[in-house]
């Protein structure tokens, strides 16, 4: 409590109370806890596919199965380009052997007339002139090997272009199909070569023969 001093005419002074102020009593403060609700995220339901391995169910969008670990992914394009690209090739390698050994589009004397009397130097000097050509060669037959199929006996011939002179030879190969079995080549045999010059191996030409004829 405060004292407010007087002073009184006398001289003496004198102390006169004053009342102390009172002060706004404290407002307790009330702090009111708000709980907040947290609401629990729902569960997105999964879409699942099974494994056609194991059978097993997994979750969608996965390319290679959890469980056995094997690929699941759709391989039908696939399938079907792969048949129809063995079917092309098949197609393709049919047509070759029947334009090879079953389609004569012309005589036999007609072929052996358009065909170009050509000599081993030729073939092998000008193999870019002559490659794909209807040609005729005469040779000495050498070697022979067959191989007997369903639509014939097919001969891989060697003969010796060099009919003249025996310091060294003139080797060309040819392959020659007989579907009657009404041919025969023996060593030594002189033969006329009627066919298409297919390739060169070396110095050695190749050709793919139509008709053969045997001289005396």
């Amino acid at each position: 409590m405060d004292k407010k001093v007087v002073r009184k005419k006398s001289g003496k002074v004198a102390t006169k109370k004053v009342p102390a102020k009172v002060l706004n009593p404290t407002v307790p403060i009330s702090k009111e806890t708000k709980k907040l609700v947290v609401n629990k995220p729902e569960k997105i339901s999964k879409e699942m596919v099974e494994c056609r391995h194991c059978y097993k169910d997994f979750e969608k969008g996965l390319t290679i199965c959890p469980y056995c670990h094997k690929s699941i992914k759709d391989q039908t394009g696939t399938v079907i380009i792969g048949i129809l690209s063995v079917i092309l090739l098949l197609s393709i390698i049919g047509n070759h052997f029947v334009n090879l050994y079953f389609t004569n589009p012309i005589s036999e004397n007609e072929y052996k007339i358009n065909c170009r009397l050509t000599s081993y130097e030729e073939l092998v000097r000008q193999p870019k002139e002559f490659k794909y050509q209807d040609i005729k060669i005469l040779g000495k037959v050498v070697d022979v090997q067959g191989n007997d199929v369903s639509y014939g006996n097919i001969m891989t011939v060697t003969i010796d272009a060099n009919l003249f002179n025996e310091d060294h030879e003139q080797i060309i190969t040819f392959k020659y199909v007989d579907k009657e079995y009404a041919t025969g080549f023996i060593k030594g045999d002189i033969v006329t070569v009627y066919g298409k010059y297919q390739s060169i191996n070396g110095n050695i030409p190749h050709i793919d023969a139509r008709y053969i004829t045997f001289s005396s």
